[in-house]
């Protein structure tokens, strides 16, 4: 049996799935449409209904329900790495004269 040339392995600890394309790596998708997006930079046609295409796709485990929608694990909220700010009007600010 040969396998699908499109490759959505299982999710990693972030919550994302690697997407590889006929042995290439494309990224690392957490939602439906980055994987979408990611084939449709690749250039493969139709990537909205080629997803669903087991022909063409590979889903390893687990596999998400049959049709698209959320068909990744959640994800923990990510946090901005934010430094010191200061608003503007703060004490350290002041209008040039």
């Amino acid at each position: 049996m040969r396998s699908a040339p499109i490759v959505v392995h299982q999710p990693s600890p972030s919550g994302g799935r690697r997407v590889t394309a006929y042995g290439h790596f494309l990224g690392l998708a957490h939602a439906d449409h980055e994987l979408i997006e990611f084939l449709r930079r690749a250039g493969l046609p139709d990537p909205e209904t080629l997803i669903d295409d087991s022909q063409m796709v590979e889903w390893r485990l687990p596999r998400p329900p049959m049709g698209r929608g959320l068909t990744f694990a959640p994800q923990k909220p990510r946090s901005l790495p934010l430094g010191p700010f200061q608003p503007f009007g703060g004490s350290s600010f002041r209008a040039a004269r």
